[in-house]
């Protein structure tokens, strides 16, 4: 049988041999978020090489509030959004998980000052972090185990 999704294997258990069947399960493929002409098949799943990720800086106009005090005008802040190439499949030749994690994040921040005015009319000055750039970046993967 051609099919390189199922792995036999023969073992010797009580004086007997037993032949051991396992399944590789594909991760799914959404073939769109391919580049063109990448996707590849190596006998069992579909592989493609990702077409950038979707993590992008994001603006966001609110006030800011600190210790009770409030911005006085809304603030332009950005944070990283979006997704980033990560899975989880089990590897039958590793007979394992094989996972590959990476989140959107800050690679590059700046501090900015703004004036909040607090409850008891006092004005003070604050500095804050704003984002400049994100981008996908590796990280630990843990086990599923919570």
């Amino acid at each position: 049988m051609n099919d390189n999704c199922t792995m036999y294997k023969c073992s010797l258990i009580n004086d007997q041999f037993v032949t051991t069947v396992s399944q590789t399960s594909c991760p799914s493929l959404n073939e769109e978020d391919c580049e063109p002409g990448s996707i590849q098949h190596n006998g069992c799943c579909k592989t493609c090489i990702q077409k950038k990720s979707s993590c992008k800086l994001q603006a966001v106009d609110d006030y800011l509030t600190y210790q009770g005090c409030t911005s006085v005008t809304r603030v332009r802040m950005s944070r990283c959004e979006g997704s980033c190439g990560t899975f989880s499949m089990y590897s039958s030749e590793e007979n394992t998980m094989s996972k590959k994690c990476s989140c959107c994040q800050e690679v590059q921040t700046a501090r900015n000052k703004v004036t909040l005015r607090c409850p008891d009319g006092t004005i003070i000055d604050h500095e804050y972090i704003d984002v400049q750039e994100c981008k996908c970046t590796g990280t630990k993967c843990h086990d599923g185990n919570v």
